[in-house]
């Protein structure tokens, strides 16, 4: 006798079920890192910035003055990387920019390209400055690279 081997129609109806409810959850995740990663990018670009204004700031000690191409701090810059559009630097407050279709990501990101991060500066004792970082969109706490 003869046996059939092989899956039934239920079975792998239940199996396709199974990886939908899977992708439900990994493909917002997904998204989510792919965003702080683009904006991720920007933060990386404003540490070098973020050195020379603390250092411009120690030199004359206040942050007036210290605007991009002044002081040693960079001159603001565009089309800097794959989403990162422009980065300026007013008063020690560090802007940046996002724009994907025009960098070399070459596609544009909505939510991406919606943001701008900022760094600004406070004092603390002992003459330093301390970073506080914020995002102009509407990011949900997976997506904010701050």
């Amino acid at each position: 006798m003869k046996k059939n081997q092989g899956f039934t129609l239920i079975e792998l109806m239940i199996v396709i079920a199974i990886i939908a409810i899977l992708m439900a959850y990994a493909l917002p995740a997904y998204r989510d890192y792919t965003i702080r990663s683009k904006l991720g990018e920007g933060n990386a670009m404003a540490a070098s910035v973020k050195m020379a204004v603390n250092e411009a700031y120690v030199r004359n000690g206040t942050l007036a003055g210290l605007n991009s191409g002044t002081a040693g701090i960079p001159a603001a810059g565009s089309n800097l990387g794959q989403c990162v559009d422009s980065m300026t630097t007013t008063a020690g407050v560090i802007a940046v920019t996002y724009d994907c279709a025009g960098g070399s990501a070459g596609a544009a990101d909505a939510v991406v390209d919606a943001s701008t991060v900022t760094w600004t500066p406070t004092t603390v004792s002992g003459g330093g400055l301390q970073w506080n970082c914020s995002t102009s969109a509407n990011l949900t706490a997976g997506q904010d690279p701050c």
